[in-house]
């Protein structure tokens, strides 16, 4: 098998037990299911992953490779105030866009023991990287003395707590309202800056 069939078959295993795993859940997915899916021998899939919970990390590992790299886009040539809006504009494309996978990374970290550990994690590292990107960029725009990393988590909550609230409640006039809010505190954020 070549590296790229091999890179291939693993890609399809990994997609086919993302989809089961959000349809059915994680410890209700079998190895055969994943294998039926993938269109692939059960002893392919145990080949490459060894295991059911090795499979899962590499799906996360899948699913947390776009999300690691929408918060690594360098914003060089555009002013800090701008980059904060584009950062959380960045971000916020990338939550709508990828509602599904987080919804499943959420309810994965909620419904099993054995997963949760992996899950949060992964999404703290998350959190955390975009946490630095905001209260850096806030506080080289030094909004009028104030603590430019307590101005960069305010945004972020603001951000994680919409993203919350739009999972009970996904309507499009609500999450844009909740959308244009966070931006309300970032232009307030790029006014201290120039006072």
């Amino acid at each position: 098998m070549t590296v790229g069939g091999k890179a291939a078959t693993q890609e399809k295993i990994l997609a086919a037990a993302f989809e089961l795993f959000v349809d059915l859940g994680y410890p209700r997915t079998t190895m055969q299911q994943i294998a039926d899916a993938a269109g692939v021998s059960r002893a392919t899939v145990f080949w490459h992953f060894g295991e059911k919970a090795a499979l899962f990390r590499g799906v996360l590992e899948r699913l947390m490779r776009p999300i690691r790299a929408s918060l690594e886009v360098e914003l060089p040539d555009m002013s800090l105030a701008k980059q904060l809006e584009e950062r959380v504009e960045l971000t916020t494309r990338f939550v709508e866009d990828h509602q599904r996978e987080i919804l499943a990374l959420v309810k994965w970290a909620a419904e099993d023991a054995d997963l949760q550990s992996h899950v949060r994690s992964e999404i703290v590292a998350v959190v955390s990287r975009f946490s630095k990107a905001l209260s850096s960029t806030v506080a080289r725009i030094e909004p009028d003395g104030r603590d430019g990393s307590l101005l960069g988590e305010a945004i972020e909550l603001a951000f994680y707590g919409g993203l919350l609230i739009s999972i009970l409640d996904p309507s499009r006039n609500s999450v844009e309202r909740r959308r244009l809010a966070v931006l309300e505190l970032v232009r307030v954020v790029q006014q201290l800056a120039t006072r």
